[in-house]
């Protein structure tokens, strides 16, 4: 790989960044998985969001999504998750668990 500077002459000053690998333009800079941001919306969540509430992986939130036990919305390919149906779905799991330990400590 070879190292770039990469000029931005924006705003009336000049910034000069070395980067590695390809030239980005800023539009392209602005797409790019790490740097874009998940818009907000008010009562819904995105699936990180959901995660960390819920205490699992994104990979799981959106394996519930699949399986139908979350509803989403969709924007492209960012799922919109209702706040109200991340907390039915966090009962529930701690149901499960609490029903799950129940049965465990029963049968010993």
């Amino acid at each position: 790989m070879m190292w770039y500077n990469y000029v931005n002459i924006s705003g009336g000053g000049v910034a000069v960044r070395r980067t590695r690998g390809m030239i980005m333009s800023q539009s392209q800079e602005a797409l790019s998985p790490s740097t874009r941001s998940t818009p907000h919306v008010r009562g819904y969540l995105s699936v990180k969001a959901a995660a960390e509430i819920l205490g699992i992986g994104e990979r799981s939130v959106r394996r519930a999504i699949e399986r139908h036990k979350l509803t989403s919305s969709r924007l492209g390919r960012m799922h919109f998750i209702p706040t109200r149906f991340v907390s039915a779905y966090r009962s529930e799991r701690k149901l499960r668990e609490r029903r799950a330990k129940e049965r465990g400590s029963g049968a010993a």
